[in-house]
Parts: C-alpha cells; structure tokens; sequence
C-alpha cells in the first residue's frame, strides 16, 4: 500500500479474506483499507461481513455501527 499499489494490496486483502473467513482482523484490516480508499460501500460490506461471521462478538458489533 506504501508503494501505491493499490490494485495489488485489495487483491492480497482479498486472498488473506478468503483463505481466513472468519479472522476478523482480516476483514477489519480490508474494511479500513477500503475506508482510507473512499469505498464506503466496500468497507460497509466488509464490517457487515464480519458481523455476519461473527454476530456474538460484541467489540466487532460496536465497531460496525461507527
């Protein structure tokens, strides 16, 4: 991402997401990563999925309606 790699950082975000559905720090880190890219749509959909995977976790919960 340093390098402005954009393209390749999103797709190694999505490998990391497929291969680790339910770290939810991989899904946070691809959120904020779309986030800091002006993609609210994407990163609303990133933090809905982890909620999605992991509705009992209270702090995810909390991090999703921000």
């Amino acid at each position: 991402m340093q390098a402005g790699q954009w393209d390749q950082a999103e797709a190694a975000f999505d490998e990391i997401v497929r291969v680790r559905p339910y770290n939810a720090s991989n899904w946070l880190d691809r959120g904020r990563f779309h986030l800091d890219r002006g993609h609210l749509e994407r990163a609303a959909a990133d933090f809905a999925g982890v909620v999605d995977k992991l509705p009992e976790n209270l702090h995810i919960r909390h991090r999703h309606v921000q």
